[in-house]
């Protein structure tokens, strides 16, 4: 929302900022989950199994996995400020579908229009 206000504006310092933000944010979240993966592994896996076995493996796998989150969350972050403004765009990683048109302010779904008077409860 911010990122709009500022787009608007041509405000490319203030897009800039919120994006460092984003950043930083994204980052300590996925230091955090990093640091769970690597020092409490085996905790983690207690939580969905308790086969010993399992729990052991999916502990050790943990820990190697468990540094591509801090990658990922970078990489989201770059591919989500590189989405354009009036678009719909899904997946992973995320593309555009196509352009938001006038089509879509009238309806919702394919040929479902938008009712403009509200049923009575």
């Amino acid at each position: 929302m911010f990122i709009a206000q500022y787009y608007g504006k041509k405000d490319y310092a203030g897009i800039s900022k919120v994006f460092r933000l984003v950043l930083y944010i994204a980052g300590i979240v996925a230091a955090l989950f990093v640091l769970g993966t690597i020092f409490f592994s085996e905790g983690i896996m207690h939580f969905l199994t308790n086969e010993p076995e399992l729990i052991r493996m999916g502990g050790e796998y943990l820990k190697y996995v468990g540094v591509s989150y801090l990658l990922s969350a970078i990489s989201q972050v770059y591919l989500t400020f590189e989405i354009p403004a009036n678009v719909i765009a899904f997946g992973s990683p995320c593309k555009v579908y196509r352009e938001i048109n006038e089509h879509d302010e009238e309806y919702y779904f394919k040929d479902r229009r938008f009712d403009e008077r509200p049923e009575s409860l």
